[in-house]
């Protein structure tokens, strides 16, 4: 999905991601989590003010932004329990 990015200048003078907009809706970056590059691309993978994480990934040679992942980390959490062979939900149903 393709997302307008603003950056500024960081740390070591690279341009980095501050905010981005999904459609009309404002997603303001509090934390860059890590950052690595391929051959045409940048990845950064940042999360914002409610804690949910973006991949973002930069075309160097289309100079545009594209949002490859998103995680809101409110999944369903289950564990499993080897001597009931029971998934066991926090507070869902067995079926996770």
């Amino acid at each position: 999905m393709k997302v307008q990015v603003e950056c500024h200048l960081g740390f070591h003078g690279e341009d980095e991601p501050v905010k981005f907009f999904l459609g009309r809706q404002l997603v303001r970056i509090m934390d860059i989590q890590d950052r690595w590059f391929s051959t045409d691309h940048q990845y950064f993978m940042v999360l914002d003010e409610l804690g949910d994480m973006y991949i973002l990934r930069r075309d160097f040679h289309l100079e545009n932004w594209e949002m490859t992942m998103f995680d809101s980390g409110r999944a369903a959490v289950c564990q499993f329990n080897p001597l009931s062979r029971e998934p066991e939900g926090l507070g869902l149903s067995p079926k996770c």
